[in-house]
């Protein structure tokens, strides 16, 4: 409710980003979204000074989402998803950003 309430903080958010969430709990999709929202917010708040770009935003919701999931499959490697360690994989490889732009030109609202 505080991000929506915040007059001067515009977080964007498209879930189109991730390409599935986990299978495993309903509780890990829960957290592994909920953290494309907070990790947002967090650049936002960080960037509040400059322009706003959703694309930058984007970027950091997915990174943040990564290091949730990641967390959770140190937990519970069982829960692994394909899709989510291509992601990783990307960002390791540096392609991430492209693929967060194609994706957000694909499923995001302008």
């Amino acid at each position: 409710m505080w991000l929506i309430e915040v007059p001067d903080i515009h977080v964007s958010l498209c879930l189109g980003l991730l390409p599935d969430l986990p299978k495993g709990s309903k509780q890990d999709s829960d957290i592994v979204a909920t953290q494309l929202m907070f990790s947002s917010a967090s650049y936002a708040i960080k960037h509040l000074a400059e322009p706003s770009d959703p694309t930058d935003q984007y970027q950091a919701g997915v990174e943040g989402s990564l290091r949730a999931y990641e967390a959770l499959i140190a937990a519970r490697p069982k829960d692994r998803q394909t899709k989510l360690d291509d992601l990783v994989q990307r960002r390791a490889a540096g392609t991430l950003t492209e693929y967060v732009k194609g994706r957000a030109q694909q499923s995001c609202k302008k």
